[in-house]
């Protein structure tokens, strides 16, 4: 079964914000270098990050579980998109919680307050390793 969180415009739509707010960065311009990427893999393999976060939401956030999750997300995402360093870590986890479109698409993947529950993991790991 193939996961499907958002369609093509709505991935569009995510690539030009993307480049409006962060073109000029590090980050995105390793991003643009990498070969084109399966779009749909990567969204699976994100569902399952987060359904993993899912599982752990019993634990506080300092558990050594849930930051070992964290660190999981880190590396994936500096392995498939870009160096993810602290500062862009951090941003991530507060998008995370301010952003409808990830609120819907993580909690909808791995049920109802995963998305704060990462946010609050990842800013707790943040803050443990700066």
């Amino acid at each position: 079964m193939t996961f499907t969180a958002y369609d093509k415009s709505e991935l569009e739509a995510f690539q030009r914000e993307a480049k409006e707010r962060w073109g000029t960065t590090e980050a995105y311009q390793a991003f643009e270098k990498n070969p084109q990427t399966d779009f749909s893999v990567i969204t699976e393999e994100m569902a399952a990050i987060m359904k993993a976060f899912a599982k752990l939401k019993e634990f506080s956030f300092s558990d050594g579980k849930v930051q070992k999750q964290v660190e999981t997300l880190q590396s994936y995402i500096s392995e498939h998109f870009y160096p993810c360093d602290m500062e862009i870590l951090s941003d991530l986890g507060q998008m995370y919680i301010a952003d409808n479109r990830f609120i819907a698409f993580i909690d909808k993947t791995a049920g109802q307050g995963t998305a704060s529950f990462v946010s609050s993991a990842i800013a707790e790991y943040v803050k443990n390793n700066e």
